[in-house]
This record gives C-alpha cells, structure tokens and sequence, in this order.
C-alpha cells in the first residue's frame, strides 16, 4: 500500500545570507518517488545531493518549492537526526515525554514505556542530565528509543545510525527488521553500505537531486561504489 508520494518536488535554499541576494542552489530538482508500507527504503548520495532535505519534507519540516508530497492521511512518522530536536536545558527524561508528547503519545502511554525507552537507550545515569551535556551519540540512542517505542508508521533516520559503538547498531538494526514485521516503514540516510544491504528492502540512489537509480540493495549500492570509486 502506498504511504507516501512525491510528484514532481523541488526545493532551493537562498546562496548568499545577504537579505538583497536573490540568488537559490537547487537541492532537489523535479524528483519523483514512491514509498511503499512495509519497506525500508535506503537513501544514498554524496554530501549535499538534497538526501537530508528530502527526509525533512515527508517529515513535513520543510515545504517544496514545487511539486506535492503525499502522505497517507493518518499517517504518523517521526524523524530522527544527529540534530534531534530536543531542549538542550531539559534533562533526558523531561525529554522523553515533551518528544513522546510530540509524536502522538499521551502522558500515560509514555509512563508505560519510559522503563523501556531508558533502558534501550542504555545511556546510564546520564539520563537524569541535561541533554546539552550528551554526546552526538547519546542524544541519538535516545531519539532513536523514543521513536521506536511511540509506534511510528513511518521512521525517518538521518545518519543516527552511524553514531555509537557497533553494539548499538546491531540493536538498532534488529529492531528495524522487527519493525518491517510489524509493517512499519522506515526511510534511512547513511553512508554504511552493509548496513544498508542487510536492512532495506531496496535503495535510492539521488545525485544532484534527481533520483539516479532505484531498485534491489545490492545492486544499486554496488553500482554507486564504482562510480565513487
């Protein structure tokens, strides 16, 4: 069942901070995709090829240019970043029902999930501290638990995965697969290739913000090895 639909979407962002400068870069160019319930969809390309911008605009951050995003009406996704969005002066846990709020959840679904998020997260007794005292790693386990446990359909993954030891990763991975069990969708930007091939179910490969090529993980990712090689 189709979740999501992007139709003919661009998207520029302004080339000079000067206020007079009217001057854009196109990030993403009359791009066309379609994202299918009960995939992982991987989203590789070099720096700056729109792939993070792309991500923003089915989390409905950002708006296109041009172009419509169609999502499934009822549709709940949640986007998860490096930058995670949370309040730096809050502690983890006082972060953990503001983004479970924000996701959809009500103040008990988060009491009954908190145990479980703190200890998937794993980060110790910093959980009780201010988020701005937390690593790019830590803040990311931490996102990366409470979206889990808020029952996303659809989970956006932008590079949080390739933070943290390779403990973390392979935890994260497995609770992927057993998403795609569940029929959640999940779309991921990373640059890990194997990573990639063991989760998604097929990889679009986005060069100057045009979609390149789209189809089985290994194929396509052997593909764009060799001309980045």
């Amino acid at each position: 069942m189709k979740i999501v639909s992007i139709d003919g979407v661009s998207l520029s962002y302004p080339a000079s901070r000067s206020l007079f400068s009217r001057k854009k870069n196109a990030v993403i160019e009359d791009l066309n995709l379609t994202i299918v319930s009960g995939e992982n969809v991987g989203i590789i390309g070099r720096n700056g090829v729109g792939k993070t911008s792309l991500l923003k605009m089915i989390a409905g951050i950002l708006q296109p240019d041009t172009g419509t995003i169609w999502r499934k009406p009822g549709l709940r996704s949640t986007f998860i970043g490096v930058n995670s969005g949370f309040v730096p002066f809050m502690t983890g846990i006082e972060n953990i029902y503001l983004t479970g709020l924000l996701l959809g959840m009500n103040e008990q679904q988060v009491d009954s999930k908190i145990s479980e998020i703190i200890s998937y997260a794993d980060i110790g007794d910093s959980i009780s501290d201010q988020v701005a005292s937390y690593s790019a790693g830590m803040q990311s386990r931490l996102a990366f638990s409470i979206s889990l446990h808020s029952d996303p359909d659809l989970l956006l993954i932008d590079e949080a995965l390739g933070v943290g030891d390779r403990d973390f990763r392979k935890k994260s991975s497995e609770s992927l697969r057993a998403m795609i069990r569940k029929d959640t969708t999940a779309i991921i930007v990373s640059h890990e290739v194997e990573f990639l091939k063991r989760v998604c179910n097929q990889v679009v490969w986005i060069e100057s913000g045009r979609v390149i090529r789209q189809g089985a993980p290994a194929v396509v990712l052997d593909e764009y090895d060799l001309a980045a090689a």
